[in-house]
């Protein structure tokens, strides 16, 4: 632990979409700027206000940002199916095969 008196602990940022993902950084303040739920860090000399959900593994788990498919095999069925109907003449693979 620092010897700085004022050592606030650190926090890994979570937000898989921040610049810092992944990045153990350094608590400088709490509420920072007066803006509540700021938490202002530092990451090799580098000071910026970063949301604290952003450091909260559990809430930055709940984001899935639509890259989970919501496409039922049917569908990707049927679209095979349109896919080789239009491109028969080149013998395309398809799904069923």
């Amino acid at each position: 632990m620092p010897d700085n008196a004022r050592y606030l602990g650190s926090a890994k940022v979570e937000y898989l979409l921040h610049p810092l993902f992944g990045q153990e950084v350094r608590i400088v303040q709490f509420d920072a700027k007066g803006r509540k739920g700021q938490t202002l860090v530092d990451s090799c000399g580098d000071r910026r206000c970063v949301p604290a959900w952003m450091t909260d593994p559990s809430r930055c788990a709940l984001l899935t940002f639509g890259w989970q498919p919501f496409v039922s095999y049917e569908v990707l069925r049927q679209l095979d199916a349109l896919l080789a109907s239009l491109d028969e003449r080149d013998g395309a693979a398809t799904l069923g095969s």
